[in-house]
């Protein structure tokens, strides 16, 4: 059996991305410069975390990589 792509679940998923406001603040010299970045960083990771054998890293400054 061919694994079928869900299109529903991933445009669901990417519609929750987008409820998050994660727009720049040009006046803030962080990285990221809102606190919202992290916390999609955060959500993506956590989403990614119940697949296995997954490695996941968060920095501080919301770069995340999964491998």
């Amino acid at each position: 059996m061919k694994n079928r792509i869900d299109i529903e679940k991933i445009t669901n998923t990417f519609l929750e991305y987008t409820l998050i406001n994660t727009t720049s603040d040009p006046s803030s010299q962080n990285l990221p410069s809102n606190d919202n970045q992290y916390k999609l960083a955060q959500y993506v990771a956590n989403q990614f975390s119940e697949l296995a054998g997954v490695t996941i890293d968060v920095k501080s400054n919301a770069i995340t990589t999964i491998t």
